[in-house]
């Protein structure tokens, strides 16, 4: 008998943008209770995918007490405040419908890592 073909796992509805922890809207929202802080090399494509990911699933699932912010490890390959990358901008709408696009990157802080207020969207 031939194996089951692979199957394709459940897709995650996005938020809005307006409310994606990897863009620029949500760093400015008022802090969630708890913060997931999802790092990467240069915060330019992995990171932010996982982030919007993440808060579609952490919206749903824990209402506001849960918040997903993506940061970088360095600024040694894209500097801060450099946009998603185009193939990441074109995965994460493909995979989820969601809008990354005005995503910038930022630096990991030690605010972000000790859940201080830059985690939560204050600062850094």
């Amino acid at each position: 008998a031939a194996p089951a073909p692979p199957r394709e796992p459940p897709r995650e509805e996005c938020p809005s943008p307006g409310v994606m922890a990897s863009g620029a809207a949500v760093d400015a929202a008022p802090p969630a209770t708890n913060v997931v802080v999802l790092v990467c090399t240069s915060n330019t494509c992995r990171s932010p995918m996982a982030g919007a990911i993440a808060q579609s699933i952490l919206s749903r699932r824990a209402g506001g007490a849960w918040m997903a912010v993506s940061r970088a490890l360095t600024d040694e390959y894209e500097p801060e405040g450099s946009p998603a990358s185009e193939f990441a901008v074109e995965a994460c709408e493909e995979v989820c419908g969601a809008d990354i696009a005005q995503h910038r990157s930022r630096l990991l802080t030690a605010a972000d890592v000790a859940g201080g207020p830059a985690a939560g969207g204050g600062g850094g």
